[in-house]
């Protein structure tokens, strides 16, 4: 993710073959993105200059692929000093996983297979900064953790870096979830609350 959060780096696995991984060094990744950033997003010979874009078929097996694109964060940072030198830490405890998941509101009946039920609270081990997941209306939403996950570190990039705490909103099918990012007495609606750690 960058700074300002508006650019994140992906790293996706295509379909070529019938592995369902491959290895690729971090140099590598690194370098790809850079060229990207290099003659995609800094670039002013190209026709779309600032869009971001692809390298593909990365890795042993040629099945990665390293992907610069755009990033429209709704974050809001708050006015209220925080530390979060521990944020990387709880942000590395949180689930990534693309699949649409329905996400509930703790209490209400679940419906079909996968059920996640909010808030939902992940921690470092020192209990020094929270992310937590909520609902901002309604009783249950459509979303994946990666889409929480990527709100997060927006909230981090965004906010944590010059010591603020921040919630990003808009997440899910219809916009109604948000992930906060800070210390667990400014998140009242979480005291119970099973914690990730």
């Amino acid at each position: 993710m960058s700074s300002d959060g508006t650019c994140a780096i992906d790293i996706a696995i295509g379909s070529l073959g019938r592995a369902d991984a491959d290895i690729v060094s971090w140099g590598e990744i690194r370098v790809s993105a850079q060229r990207i950033v290099d003659d995609c997003v800094e670039g002013t010979e190209r026709r779309n200059p600032g869009l971001g874009g692809v390298i593909r078929y990365l890795g042993q097996q040629k099945r990665l692929f390293v992907v610069v694109r755009s990033y429209e964060p709704t974050v809001q940072c708050h006015d209220r000093e925080f530390n979060g030198q521990h944020c990387l830490v709880t942000l590395s405890q949180m689930h990534v996983s693309g699949n649409p998941m329905n996400w509930r509101r703790e209490g209400t009946t679940p419906v079909g297979r996968i059920n996640i039920f909010v808030p939902k609270a992940y921690s470092d081990p020192t209990n020094s900064c929270f992310a937590t997941i909520k609902l901002s209306s309604g009783d249950v939403e459509q979303g994946s953790y990666t889409e929480m996950w990527e709100g997060a570190n927006a909230v981090y990039w965004m906010c944590i870096r010059y010591q603020h705490d921040g919630v990003s909103f808009g997440h899910g099918r219809n916009g109604r979830l948000q992930v906060h990012l800070g210390r667990q007495e400014w998140i009242p609606s979480i005291s119970g609350v099973d914690i990730q750690r």
